[in-house]
């Protein structure tokens, strides 16, 4: 999904920007830098979320495979 939020990101600096490559290059750095950041921040805020849920035993495994699925196997036939 990176080379979409690029194209956008560089779509919306050469409109908002004056026709000038520079500050459309120094546009496109920043709110790039922050796109880069907020992903990161996710990651670190669903890594320490999913921690929390599988200590309070909330979380399920997804190596797991639930029980109904067994029952239903030999009805399907």
């Amino acid at each position: 999904m990176r080379k979409y939020a690029v194209v956008g990101i560089l779509t919306l600096a050469a409109v908002v920007t004056p026709p000038d490559v520079i500050t459309q290059v120094i546009l496109f750095v920043a709110v790039y830098g922050l796109y880069e950041i907020s992903i990161l921040l996710v990651a670190r805020v669903d890594r320490d979320r999913e921690a929390k849920l599988r200590e309070d035993g909330f979380y399920e495994d997804d190596d797991e495979e639930p029980l109904d699925d067994e029952d239903d196997e030999g009805d399907l036939k």
